[in-house]
Protein backbone atom coordinates (compact mmCIF):
# COMPACT_ATOMS: atom_id res chain seq x y z
CA UNK A 1 0.00 0.00 0.00
CA UNK A 2 1.42 3.87 -0.99
CA UNK A 3 1.59 5.25 2.21
CA UNK A 4 2.84 8.60 1.00
CA UNK A 5 -0.56 10.15 0.85
CA UNK A 6 -3.92 9.38 2.29
CA UNK A 7 -4.85 6.03 0.56
CA UNK A 8 -6.67 4.22 3.31
CA UNK A 9 -9.12 1.83 1.35
CA UNK A 10 -8.19 -1.58 2.19
CA UNK A 11 -7.06 -1.01 5.49
CA UNK A 12 -9.40 -3.57 8.12
CA UNK A 13 -9.70 -0.69 10.47
CA UNK A 14 -10.84 2.00 8.36
CA UNK A 15 -14.05 3.19 9.42
CA UNK A 16 -16.46 4.99 7.08
CA UNK A 17 -16.37 8.27 7.95
CA UNK A 18 -13.21 8.74 6.73
CA UNK A 19 -13.50 7.21 3.07
CA UNK A 20 -16.72 8.87 2.76
CA UNK A 21 -15.08 12.68 2.80
CA UNK A 22 -14.19 14.37 -0.11
CA UNK A 23 -10.79 15.22 1.64
CA UNK A 24 -9.04 13.26 4.29
CA UNK A 25 -8.08 14.59 7.56
CA UNK A 26 -4.55 13.27 7.61
CA UNK A 27 -4.61 15.76 3.88
CA UNK A 28 -5.57 18.59 6.08
CA UNK A 29 -3.49 18.21 9.05
CA UNK A 30 -0.49 17.72 6.32
CA UNK A 31 -1.38 21.18 5.02
CA UNK A 32 -1.36 23.56 7.94
CA UNK A 33 1.49 21.46 10.33
CA UNK A 34 4.92 22.47 9.70
CA UNK A 35 6.95 19.49 8.86
CA UNK A 36 8.05 19.13 12.49
CA UNK A 37 4.40 19.98 13.93
CA UNK A 38 3.52 16.81 11.79
CA UNK A 39 5.78 14.57 12.97
CA UNK A 40 4.80 15.26 16.65
CA UNK A 41 1.17 14.82 15.58
CA UNK A 42 2.32 11.06 14.32
CA UNK A 43 4.69 10.38 16.99
CA UNK A 44 1.73 11.24 19.71
CA UNK A 45 -0.83 9.45 17.74
CA UNK A 46 1.58 6.30 17.76
CA UNK A 47 1.94 6.64 21.31
CA UNK A 48 -1.92 7.21 21.76
CA UNK A 49 -3.00 3.61 19.54
CA UNK A 50 -0.49 1.90 21.39
CA UNK A 51 -1.01 2.61 24.68
CA UNK A 52 -5.09 2.09 24.85
CA UNK A 53 -4.87 -0.90 22.57
CA UNK A 54 -7.08 -3.39 23.64
CA UNK A 55 -8.43 -1.41 26.47
CA UNK A 56 -11.10 0.80 24.22
CA UNK A 57 -11.73 -1.67 21.16
CA UNK A 58 -9.74 -4.86 19.48
CA UNK A 59 -5.96 -4.69 20.22
CA UNK A 60 -5.59 -5.02 16.71
CA UNK A 61 -7.77 -2.22 15.42
CA UNK A 62 -5.27 0.24 17.13
CA UNK A 63 -2.05 -1.35 16.82
CA UNK A 64 -2.89 -1.42 12.95
CA UNK A 65 -3.75 2.18 13.26
CA UNK A 66 -0.62 3.04 15.08
CA UNK A 67 1.16 1.02 12.22
CA UNK A 68 -0.58 3.59 9.66
CA UNK A 69 0.92 6.39 11.65
CA UNK A 70 4.28 4.59 11.78
CA UNK A 71 3.98 4.38 8.06
CA UNK A 72 3.40 7.70 7.82
CA UNK A 73 6.32 9.05 10.20
CA UNK A 74 8.61 6.24 8.26
CA UNK A 75 7.93 7.84 4.81
CA UNK A 76 8.59 11.76 5.68
CA UNK A 77 12.11 10.23 7.16
CA UNK A 78 12.65 8.83 3.85
CA UNK A 79 11.83 12.39 2.53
Amino acid sequence: MDNTNSTMEGRADVQAHYTNSAIQPIDVIRAVLTPEELRGFLKGNIIKYRLRAGKKGPALQDIGKAEQYEDWLKDMDKK
